[in-house]
Parts: C-alpha cells; structure tokens; sequence
C-alpha cells in the first residue's frame, strides 16, 4: 500500500483498538509501516502492533499507567474509543468521551508531540443527548485537571446509577453471575458470567418466568383469549467481563385506553413514533420514522422564529412545546431526545425499579 501520508516509522497510538473503526484504523496503519500502539479495555493484539495496553478510559489511574507504558515521543493520537451512552450512564459516558480525552491531551500529548504532530478525536462529547449539554461543556473546557473537570459535571450532570447500573443482584445457586438492572427507559434484566452455561440457565429461567407472569394491578397479564402477550428480546455481548445477557421484557397487550398497546407509544406521541419498537429504540437507539423529516423542518422554523404551530400541525404540539421548553440552537433535537425516552418509558412493563427487583426476588436473586 502507498503511504501518500509519510506514516511509515510514526508512533502511532489509537484508543478503541479491539474493534470497529478503531481496529480498522490500527490495520490500515500498520500496512502504512506506522509503529502502533493500541488501547483500549477489551485485549486485541494485533499482527504488527508494536504494543497493545489495556486501558480503562473512565479511569485516571488506568491512563496515567498506559501512557507511562507509551513511548515519549508520539507522532500521531487517535482517539477513537467512545460510548454511545445506550448503555452507560451519562457520566461513564461523559467522563471516556470528554474528559478522558481532553486529560490526555493537555496532561500528556502537547508535552510528547513536535511541531506537526497530529490529533484526532472522532467520538461524539457525551453520547445521547450531546446536544442538551453543550453549555456545560463549553464551561468544563475552563477546568484545569481531572478532578476538577470531575467536580464540575457532578455538580450538573443528571443523577444516575453508578456505571449506569441501578441495582446489582446475585443468584445463591449461580454464584459465577451477576445480575444487573440497567438505568435504561425500558425494563432490562441484565445478567453478566465468564459461565456460559450459566448465563444460558439463569436467562431461560428468567424467560419462563415472564411469559406466564400476571400482574393485573400494573396491566400486565400473560394470557387471555386473544393469546400469549409476554415476551423477552434478548441480545447478547462477550466483552472484558464476559458474556453480558440483556433481557428486554415485553408485553403486547392491549386496552380500551390503549388499543395498539398498553406497553407501546402512547397516543400523545403516536405523530412522532406509532411503528413498532424494535430492539435498536428498546436499547436507545432511537429510528425515527422517514415521514417526519419535511414536517420537522417546519416546527423547525416555527420554534426558531418563535410562532405558533399552525391548525394542521396540531399533533405535534407535543414536541413542539418541548423545544420552546429547551430552547438554544438545538431545541428540536432536544425536545425530540426527550419524547423519544418518554415513549421508551411507555415501553417499560415495570415503572418502578421495585417491580423489577421483586420479580426477580421471585426467581432466587437477592442483593
């Protein structure tokens, strides 16, 4: 391969090297003859690589000690590790894709680079939501250190669980296990073990539970003579901790309230989002649907010019009223973000973590 860029002989050094756009990156330099060196929490050695250095980046420690195994001379830093805030909790989210790397430029990289040396971050500020905290970011970039970049965002940042976890909960007879509920808008049972197996035996346990669960008080009913109502949708990850089993529960049910689902967008939101949710909304990821984009750009000028919405666009006075609420340059992102987490909630058969925690007291798990 021609190395147009004169990368051969660089020290390069690349965070999310064990995959994605990061691996990739880390390839294609090396094929160039560049002397990589990669980071990231997940070990991946790559053929080639000068080094591979596992680094947790929500972890100050973890960063000063890879970088005291990095050389003193770097020629070129991509900074391609990053969260999407799906999830993880705003702050680990905030703290790999923000301050991590604003520490580790002004701690380390001004100091070990010349005069023509090269950085680049493409991740995103803070995941989700990025544009809601722009002001605060803008202030953050004052801090001096880590700990006072830390001590700001507690100050401002939303209050959620730690490592985005609300509760952690363990099973006596699969000690090798960990059960976690996320901080996620729907209901997630998240179960995390090296043991496959039994990973396999607590996530069919779980599943065999819900779908003959009734709770008539919270509208959840497993069976009538329109059928089976509940349901999981699973979906699995092998990280640094194992396998991580995340169990989404689900209910279709219906009411005379809500006749395309008790456990769906309410009707308040179905201008925004009546298709169905899928696995990639129920894990944050919100997909609006192709008809909204010409009626956005108009509630777009509407808000921007600070109008009322005309008669016709009645129905979507919901999210309009949002962005007059959130204001700034990015109302109507804003106000969107917060609909598309109300409906997610809609989604959500436990309201209130209690429920979650008393299902699975049922099944063995206990804190």
């Amino acid at each position: 391969m021609q190395d147009l860029l004169g990368y051969e002989g660089k020290v390069c050094v690349v965070t999310g090297s064990a995959s994605g756009m990061g691996k990739a990156t880390c390839e294609l330099l090396i094929k160039l003859g560049a002397k990589v060196y990669g980071m990231d929490r997940n070990e991946l050695v790559i053929d080639g690589m000068e080094k591979f250095i596992a680094t947790d980046l929500s972890n100050k420690q973890s960063i000063d000690s890879a970088f005291a195994q990095l050389p003193d001379k770097i020629d070129c830093f991509f900074g391609v590790a990053g969260l999407s805030g799906a999830k993880t909790s705003y702050w680990t989210t905030f703290t790999v894709n923000f301050i991590a790397n604003k520490y580790m430029t002004e701690q380390y990289l001004e100091k070990r680079m010349d005069r023509g040396g090269a950085i680049v971050y493409v991740t995103s500020c803070g995941g989700l939501m990025w544009e809601k905290w722009q002001k605060e970011y803008k202030k953050v970039m004052k801090c001096k250190t880590w700990d006072e970049m830390v001590a700001f965002m507690k100050k401002v940042s939303p209050k959620d669980g730690v490592g985005g976890m609300a509760y952690t909960l363990a099973h006596g007879s699969y000690p090798s296990v960990i059960c976690e509920i996320p901080e996620w808008n729907g209901t997630v049972i998240r179960l995390v073990s090296r043991n496959r197996d039994d990973i396999i035996k607590l996530s069919e346990l779980v599943r065999r539970a819900w779908v003959c669960y009734n709770n008539k008080e919270l509208g959840i009913i497993a069976e009538d003579e329109n059928g089976v109502h509940n349901a999981i949708s699973p979906t699995v990850l092998k990280t640094a901790r194992g396998y991580e089993m995340n169990i989404i529960l689900r209910s279709n049910i219906t009411s005379e309230k809500y006749p395309d689902g008790v456990f769906h967008a309410h009707p308040e939101y179905h201008a925004i989002k009546k298709e169905s949710i899928g696995l990639i909304e129920a894990q944050g990821l919100f997909i609006l649907p192709g008809r909204l984009e010409e009626k956005l750009k108009v509630i777009g000028r509407y808000v921007e010019q600070k109008l009322p919405l005309p008669p016709q666009f009645a129905a979507y006075n919901v999210l309009y009223d949002a962005a007059v609420k959130c204001g700034g340059e990015y109302a109507l992102q804003s106000a969107l973000g917060i609909i598309c987490a109300e409906i997610l909630k809609n989604t959500a058969v436990f309201k209130d973590n209690r429920h979650t925690i008393e299902f699975l007291n049922g099944l063995g798990f206990n804190k």
